[in-house]
């Protein structure tokens, strides 16, 4: 992670026009390129959260061992008034405490997660062939490794 820079009038132009403003209690959601839901603006060679950004243009460059955090708990917002300082110790509190860790989650199993390559009905196909795990694996495009804990029921076990 890198210290904000100062940002040229051109920049300030360009991040701006990235966000889509309404007023100023509301969530100001970045509309660009993002990553898991945190947008991310390219500068100067680098790139850089857009919360950090917009954080900066108010308050000045955060400092780099604290994370700025959201009282509207919403990765795109970039509206200065929602965003705070918190220490990696504060924002995994805040996040534990509103429900959001990956230890209160529930993870969406099979179909439902939208990183599924394949289907329910094609686990059931996958355990009932008699096909090798190679064979099965190219026909699926997946690696012989998942084939085989597909069948020995180490994933997709509520299948």
């Amino acid at each position: 992670m890198k210290p904000i820079p100062t940002l040229t009038d051109e920049q300030l132009e360009r991040f701006w026009s990235k966000i889509d403003q309404h007023g100023s209690d509301d969530c100001w959601e970045w509309q660009a390129g993002n990553i898991r839901g945190y947008g991310h603006f390219f500068m100067n060679g680098h790139t850089y959260r857009a919360t950090r950004v917009a954080y900066s243009l108010l308050h000045g460059s955060p400092p780099l061992d604290k994370c700025v955090c959201h009282t509207c708990d919403h990765p795109p917002c970039c509206n200065p008034a929602h965003l705070f300082l918190g220490t990696f110790l504060d924002n995994n509190q805040d996040r534990a405490a509103k429900g959001r860790s990956a230890t209160n989650i529930n993870p969406q199993k099979g179909e439902r997660n939208g990183r599924a390559k394949i289907t329910e009905r094609d686990v059931k196909v996958i355990r009932r062939s008699k096909k090798s795990d190679q064979e099965t694996a190219d026909e699926y495009g997946l690696a012989r490794s998942i084939i085989n804990k597909i069948r020995n029921r180490k994933l997709w076990k509520h299948v």
